[in-house]
Parts: C-alpha cells; sequence; structure tokens
C-alpha cells in the first residue's frame, strides 16, 4: 500500500512538515522566554559582568529573531505560514488518528490566530521597514518603529504557547516517531550565567524536597 494521497503528499513529507513547524515555534517560544530571563536578571546584575556589547547584541538579535520567525509564519496563506500548514493537514487529514478532532483544531485555530491580528500587522510592517530592509524613517529599529507599530507582549507570548502546544499535538496524532517534543527543561537557563536558579531548577528542588 502506498503512503500517499491523491494530491501527492507522503504521510512523511507531511510529518516532515510539522516536524518544521514545531522547530520554528520552538525557537520563538524559546526567544520569548530568554527576553522574560534577562528582564529578570536586570540590568545592575548585566553591567556588573562588564559585557555591555554582547548582552546589547544577544538581547536586540532575541528581539530581531522572533519577530522574524512570528512575521513568516503567521503571514497569510504565504508557504510555511499557519494557514499553509492547516490547509496541508485537512488536505491530507487521512494521516491522523482522530482525523475530525484535528480538522477542528485547525479550522479553530485559523480563527483564533486572526484574533491578533493588529498585534501580527505590526510585527509584519516592523519586518518590512526594519528587520528585512533599510525603511530610511525607520531606520535600524528606531524609536518610531517601536512607536508607530506597537504591539501587546503577553499576547505574542500567549499565541507562541498556543501554537507549541498544538505543533505537539500534531505529531502525536499523526504517529510520528520523532523524539524530544516537549519543551525544553530549562528555558531561562540564562539565569545560570549570574548564578541563578532556573524556573525549571526550582521546580526540580521541590519535588525534592517533596519526595526525600
Amino acid at each position: 500500500m502506498m503512503d500517499s494521497n491523491d494530491n501527492g503528499v507522503s504521510k512523511n513529507e507531511l510529518t516532515e512538515l510539522i516536524h518544521n513547524f514545531h522547530y520554528q515555534v520552538r525557537i520563538i517560544k524559546l526567544c520569548l522566554d530568554e527576553l522574560d530571563a534577562l528582564k529578570e536578571v536586570g540590568n545592575d546584575r548585566l553591567k556588573k559582568l562588564k559585557a555591555n556589547n554582547f548582552f546589547y547584541i544577544a538581547h536586540t538579535s532575541i528581539i530581531f529573531r522572533y519577530e522574524v520567525e512570528l512575521s513568516k509564519i503567521c503571514n497569510a496563506n504565504k508557504e510555511g505560514s499557519i494557514n499553509w500548514i492547516c490547509n496541508r493537514i485537512i488536505d491530507n487529514i487521512e494521516y491522523f488518528r482522530h482525523s475530525n478532532e484535528v480538522e477542528a483544531k485547525c479550522k479553530q485555530l485559523k480563527k483564533d490566530v486572526k484574533k491578533y491580528k493588529n498585534t501580527l500587522g505590526n510585527i509584519h510592517n516592523r519586518r518590512n521597514k526594519t528587520l528585512a530592509h533599510n525603511d530610511i524613517d525607520y531606520y535600524y529599529f528606531s524609536q518610531k518603529a517601536i512607536d508607530d507599530f506597537p504591539f501587546d507582549y503577553d499576547e505574542v507570548k500567549k499565541l507562541a504557547t498556543d501554537l507549541l502546544d498544538f505543533s505537539i499535538y500534531l505529531y502525536k496524532e499523526i504517529g510520528s516517531d520523532k523524539k524530544n517534543l516537549g519543551y525544553v527543561t530549562h528555558p531561562d537557563d540564562v539565569k545560570r550565567i549570574f548564578g541563578l536558579k532556573t524556573d525549571g531548577d526550582l521546580i526540580i528542588e521541590e519535588l525534592a524536597k517533596k519526595y526525600s
């Protein structure tokens, strides 16, 4: 029996597409988690390391990375976008264990993403005006770009979390044998540079106390 459908998309090809989707969303989520960790570490601790150049570049690079990745994955029906991925899944729904449920979740996700259209629109504008091109009015991510294209950071974090959960769900439903799909244990590991415990470290300590 051939492992493909009339559209010429094999189960292996669709699984690889889901893998790429998961990786991209995971990068976005990691960027957001590291930004939160740096904020928690605080400027005073950063300055004491006397490595302002490194942390300036690291901080801005993380921002650039998640905004570019998010603008790509949420860019309407462009190849590799959420809508495009959901459409490919629906076109090949027979590969999934609970096909009706998967199709419903895909349709719901496409609707949910529309709720963030203002935030995503401004991120897309930032990418076009500053990250991908040199627009002289917004040259190199000026304050004007931030003021003209604002967005709700908490909305971005909520969207990234939902997308990560969705990608892991798809893996289970298509029966992938790929491992390590859970999220990383210490997403805020930048804290360890400063001798601080990550959220994961604290959880492990609490569990050790509880079961010791």
